[in-house]
């Protein structure tokens, strides 16, 4: 249903694509000009900048559009951490799992802080020193309980090599009975 005043024709894919990606390169530019900015008023030597969004998003991929799925565009993330205090800093491409629970330990972590034991998380400085803990995680635990109306609530496991999605109340199309369950196993390589 969110799919289909989208994307149905060609015509309106093109139309939402455009509008989609119009936004990110205004959200680019605009993050440039805040850098800008911080390097004018000689405040980047003072500064972290972390970039991330809340969810990814289905353009139309699987007859899917918007997010809430644990489907990789849906979960797939960005998230950029600019030490701007650092002046070599150098790029460097993240493959292990990080989610949005670990930018507060992180933050915490770069301004100094203690991180509290109970905080979910870990902190991702590790990485911006090129360093991969050994005990880093292998998977998480996802879930999207909320009663919307429109999108099933699910839940599932996703690992580096594997991804498990449970639908927990799908009632799909052409089913009567109300008691279907659909599970998904992926692997991901």
């Amino acid at each position: 249903k969110r799919w289909k005043p989208r994307y149905s024709t060609p015509e309106m894919a093109q139309a939402t694509l455009r509008d989609y990606y119009r936004l990110m390169t205004g959200v680019d530019r605009e993050v440039g000009r805040i850098v800008e900015e911080l390097q004018k008023r000689d405040l980047a030597k003072n500064t972290v900048l972390v970039f991330t969004s809340d969810n990814g998003f289905a353009l139309g991929d699987r007859g899917l559009a918007d997010k809430w799925f644990m489907y990789e565009e849906s979960i797939r993330v960005p998230l950029l951490i600019a030490d701007l205090r650092e002046k070599d800093a150098s790029r460097c491409r993240v493959e292990s799992i990080v989610l949005n629970a670990d930018i507060a330990p992180t933050l915490l972590d770069l301004a100094g802080a203690k991180i509290p034991k109970e905080m979910q998380g870990q902190s991702l400085v590790p990485f911006l020193k090129r360093y991969i803990p050994m005990d880093w995680r292998q998977g998480f635990f996802y879930e999207h309980h909320a009663g919307m109306k429109n999108i099933p609530p699910s839940e599932g496991v996703r690992s580096e090599r594997f991804k498990y999605i449970r639908w927990l109340d799908p009632t799909p199309e052409g089913i009567k009975d109300g008691h279907a369950r659909l599970e998904q196993l992926f692997e991901l390589d």
